[in-house]
Formats: C-alpha cells, structure tokens, sequence
C-alpha cells in the first residue's frame, strides 16, 4: 500500500496497527513470563536489552491499549453524543456488541480448560479467585470490578472499559460539546488516577483501586489526545507532539546520567503520560511511520488484537496441558518457542476474528436493527 497523501483514514489505520502492537506486547512477550513460561529464569532473547525490557515489562502495553481506546472513541463518537444524536444506551449496545461475543467465547474456552487443568494438576492454572461467582460476573462483563482477576486473566479490563466508557459518554454529554470542558474533565479524571496511584486504598474498592486508575489516566489521555486532533488539527497536534518528544529526552536522558537514582515510578503514571502519549501522536504525524503501518501485516495484526488479547490465556493453558500431558520439555527461552507461539496465537486470533467475531457482532447488529431492540 503506497500512501502519497497521507489522509485522516490512513493515521487511523496507524492506530489500528498501533493497538495490534500493544496486543503482541501483552500477550506474546510479557504474558509468558507471567504464567512461568520461562527456562532457567530466561525468556527469548532476553539478553538483547530492548526485548528483554519489553518481556518483563509489557504490562505497560495494556496502558497503550486503553489511550488508544479513549482517543477512537472521541473521533468516533464524541460529535454524535455532544448533538443528541445518540443515547446512552444506543452507544452502550453498540460496545457490547462488539466485544461481548469474543469475551463470552474465551471465558467458555478458558472455562473448560481450567476444569481439565485442575483435574490433572490439583490445582487452577496460575488465577486462583476462580468461583461461581466471579464466574458470573465475568460473563457479566464485571471481572475485577468487585474483586481481583478470575478466570480468564485479560478479560480484567472489560469491567475498566465498560467504566470509562460511561465516565467517557456523560463527560461529553454534559460538556454540550464545549471544547474547553471535556479537556478539563479529562484533566480532573487523570488527576484522580494520579491520587489513587500515589496513595492506594488498603482495600480493594470497586471504582477506587490502582487498577482502574490505570484506565482513568490512559483513557483520558488518549481522550485529550482526540480532542486536539479534531478540535485543533494536526499543526497544534505537532507542537505537542515536539514538546513531548523534548520531555521525553529530558526525563529519560536524566534517569540515564542519575544511574537510575531518579525514579520512573509508578510506571503508570510516567510511561501513559510521557512515553504512549508522544508515541500515539507520532503515529498520527509521522507520514513514513504511517506508510509503514499501514501495510498488510500490521493491519492483521491491529484488526485481530482484541481477539489475540483474550484467546492468549486460554492458549496458553492449552500449551501447559500440552506439555504435562505429552511428557515434554518446553525451552520458553528458545527463540524457535517464541516463533512457534506468535504463529500459533496469531492464526487462531485471526480465525475467532475472521470466522466468529468479525460475523456474529454482524449478525446481532442486523438483528438489533431489523427488530428495534
């Protein structure tokens, strides 16, 4: 694909690949490590400092995710909601049509994985809060909202979402469309993610716990990020983007010359604010970052990246039984397993999309409309 005028389309198709990337970090680099997909403590090409920073740290991908959902939704939605032209529950029916389905069939999956992985092992693989209960509101959409993770890991952040999405449809409701509000809103929301950050309940709140203030200060983000685009165009989107990029080589050149003795946490805080924010913007500015984002791969990858981000657990407990069952050995830290393991979690991310996501939220939307639900 050869883009000689880079149009609004293409930055959007930036974007999409954007969101893929973060999904391959989460779920291929850093969540091995999490469920002890490791050989000797040693992850694949751990030793190469820009892989093995990411293989430990990916985590903060998921910050990426949520920044890049906030910015689409107000370059998709924030005009319609702003002019009455969409109710809440219009908007909200639209959003759990397109990701319920997908998160229903990995939480079936999971299910019945977990069940035979306890029946060989005695025990849950690596999520241990697996209840009836916590089961019902994962279907519910609700995982990690009353409690921490259950089930199937990532489907954490379908609770965080369904929040900023309400936060996100009455900010822009209330604003009357006024610029200057929804920016100050999304400033007072970031600001509270930064509060309970820096000074964490001692219980786990629903609403009011780091986990979801990790969602109010990257969805805002990304939200102020959207309001610039649209309001202000490119050029002033530019100007902060260098302003980012020179608080970038500050921040960063002063943690390398301190040795580290000036300190980067709470990662959640300084990596969406500082690192994602200026790497979201240059996605959106940069034509060459643009043409090559816009290829063929990259787009596979940002099209199917929620449903490589919720089929990675259930895989990956796949794998383990794999490995117990047959009497094998796995080298996590072999490059080949690393290979082996994006193939085989991208082709059946690409398939549930293709074949299932991508066609059943398509039939329930006609569905939706033909009978007026």
């Amino acid at each position: 694909m050869i883009i000689d005028k880079v149009t609004g389309n293409d930055r959007m198709l930036g974007v999409n690949a954007l969101k893929g990337i973060a999904a391959y970090c989460i779920a291929l680099m850093f969540h091995p490590l999490t469920v002890g997909f490791t050989t000797n403590d040693r992850l694949p090409f751990d030793q190469i400092y820009f892989i093995g920073f990411i293989e430990r740290n990916g985590w903060m991908s998921v910050e990426l995710f949520l920044m890049i959902s906030g910015f689409l939704f107000w370059i998709r939605y924030s005009e319609k909601i702003a002019q009455g032209n969409m109710s809440f529950s219009e908007f909200l029916k639209k959003r759990i049509v397109r990701i319920f389905p997908t998160m229903w069939l990995a939480m079936l999956i999971t299910v019945v994985l977990q069940l035979i992985y306890i029946k060989i092992t005695g025990q849950w693989f690596i999520i241990h809060n697996n209840s009836l209960m916590e089961l019902i509101f994962s279907f519910g959409g609700m995982e990690n909202f009353w409690t921490p993770q259950s089930w199937n890991a990532p489907a954490w952040t379908i609770s965080l979402l369904i929040t900023c999405w309400t936060i996100f449809f009455y900010v822009v409701q209330k604003s009357g469309g006024v610029t200057s509000r929804q920016i100050c809103s999304c400033i007072v929301l970031i600001m509270i993610g930064i509060t309970i950050v820096f000074s964490p309940p001692e219980k786990y709140y629903p609403l009011i716990n780091t986990t979801f203030a990790r969602g109010y200060i990257s969805f805002f983000a990304g939200g102020i990020i959207g309001i610039i685009y649209m309001k202000y165009g490119l050029p002033m989107l530019k100007h902060v983007g260098t302003v980012m990029v020179l608080v970038n080589i500050i921040f960063w050149g002063l943690f390398w010359i301190s040795d580290g003795a000036i300190n980067w946490e709470p990662c959640g805080v300084t990596v969406p604010l500082i690192v994602w924010t200026t790497v979201l913007i240059i996605t959106l500015v940069n034509k060459a970052i643009i043409k090559l984002l816009s290829t063929a791969p990259f787009q596979y990858l940002g099209n199917i990246s929620f449903s490589l981000y919720l089929m990675n657990f259930p895989l990956e407990i796949i794998i383990k039984i794999i490995e117990i069952k047959g009497h094998i050995q796995i080298d996590y830290s072999s490059g080949w397993f690393l290979l082996f393991n994006s193939i085989y979690q991208i082709l059946v991310g690409g398939a549930v999309y293709y074949l299932y996501e991508l066609r059943f939220s398509t039939y329930v939307t006609k569905k939706i409309e033909r009978y007026n639900f």
